[in-house]
């Protein structure tokens, strides 16, 4: 998929909460939710040697990208 094609199918399932500030804060508010499942994969593997999933990675990074 393309970068255009992708932005589009993104863009049906955004959330439109009235105002333009409202939305940059959802979308702030998601990505950095986003970014701290991301690190937290990172944190287990450095503090407790658990194992990275990468699959979990890869999906946390697109869930970051949709916002």
């Amino acid at each position: 998929m393309d970068w255009e094609t992708y932005q589009k199918k993104a863009f049906r399932t955004n959330a439109n909460l009235g105002s333009r500030n409202e939305n940059n804060l959802h979308m702030i508010l998601g990505m950095l939710t986003e970014l701290g499942e991301l690190a937290d994969a990172f944190k287990k593997f450095m503090a407790y040697g658990k194992e990275i999933d990468w699959v979990n990675v890869e999906e946390e990074l697109c869930d970051a990208m949709w916002y």
